[in-house]
């Protein structure tokens, strides 16, 4: 039943959460990427012509975007273009739940701009437990700072949300979401980083691409920053007790991690990202997003919206209500 959620197209609960959205990680496969180039665009969107990236035209089978000029699209100017295997994020401020979409994209010159055309594949709803570990929507500081530090270190001392990339051995790519209190991500002293596998959705999906597939990238979003972190090494998954360990929140050890020897990593400038009403959810109910329930969406996802879909929407709800309080 599990498998019901993952949909072939974007059906109107998909489609109305990437109209509400207001960010998007967008991220190539980690496989094929040099390391003079990114993995990754994380963008934020808008609906007119100020903003940094537009989305065109958002069908069952296909999302069109404007890419900004002069901004990270993969190397790719207005004179060339590029294709290849994307996954895409999006996210809705002070919405926990996220939607997943893998697909194929273009990028095409037209007309002195860039369009990013991607042809759905997969779509997926993810749940909120990463993004309430990691509190991503509670986060913002009082007087977001206008720079990173350039210091790995000092950068992964302050991620508390990520997007880890992974592919199969086919190529075809998932981005999953990772959360936990600030530091998370731990840098141990021979270099290497390690990530623990908490609970999630249950698919586990990321921990079977890296057997197949061990080249990885990790995205790390940090809210009223300029820009994000972007890491791209070899994994592999380790059940070392001492790192688990180091790991340990609430009580609770995780069972696995991911242990990462980095290729490559760097700070992605985006002065847009800093803009505050990205990442601080609109305190008058009127603004709020309007977005269906993660339960209420998935049960649909699995069952309809028939008989078989209200009572699967019951037992779905009370599934996802104790999930929320066992984090860890």
């Amino acid at each position: 039943m599990l498998a019901k959620r993952i949909q072939s197209r974007l059906d109107h609960l998909c489609l109305e959460f990437i109209r509400q959205a207001s960010l998007v990680v967008a991220t190539r496969n980690p496989q094929d990427v040099p390391p003079i180039s990114s993995a990754t665009s994380v963008y934020p969107l808008v609906a007119d012509g100020t903003g940094i990236s537009i989305l065109n035209n958002a069908s069952a089978d296909k999302l069109v975007f404007t890419l900004p000029p002069g901004k990270d699209t993969w190397g790719v100017t207005t004179s060339d273009s590029s294709g290849g295997q994307v996954s895409l994020y999006f996210l809705v401020t002070g919405v926990g739940h996220g939607l997943r979409v893998n697909g194929h994209y273009q990028i095409e010159p037209v007309h002195g701009q860039l369009l990013m055309t991607v042809r759905v594949q997969t779509a997926y709803l993810h749940c909120a437990r990463a993004a309430s570990r990691g509190e991503l929507w509670q986060s913002v500081p009082a007087s977001p700072a206008d720079s990173a530090p350039q210091d790995l270190a000092a950068l992964l001392a302050d991620c508390r949300y990520c997007l880890l990339h992974t592919s199969n051995a086919e190529g075809q790519s998932q981005l999953s979401p990772r959360g936990d209190p600030a530091g998370f991500l731990q840098l141990l002293d021979d270099g290497h980083l390690f990530l623990a596998e908490r609970p999630g959705n249950k698919v586990a999906v990321s921990l079977s691409n890296i057997l197949e597939q061990p080249t990885v990238a990790v995205t790390g979003l940090f809210p009223g920053r300029p820009g994000w972190l972007e890491l791209v090494g070899t994994a592999r998954i380790s059940d070392d007790p001492h790192l688990l360990t180091l790991c340990t929140v609430a009580g609770k050890r995780p069972h696995l991690g991911i242990l990462l020897s980095l290729d490559y990593w760097a700070w992605r400038p985006a002065p847009a990202l800093a803009e505050a009403s990205l990442w601080t959810p609109p305190s008058d109910d009127l603004a709020k997003p309007d977005v269906t329930p993660f339960a209420r969406a998935l049960a649909e996802h699995m069952q309809g919206t028939g008989l078989m879909g209200k009572v699967v929407h019951k037992v779905v709800d009370t599934v996802v209500k104790r999930d929320m309080k066992q984090l860890y």
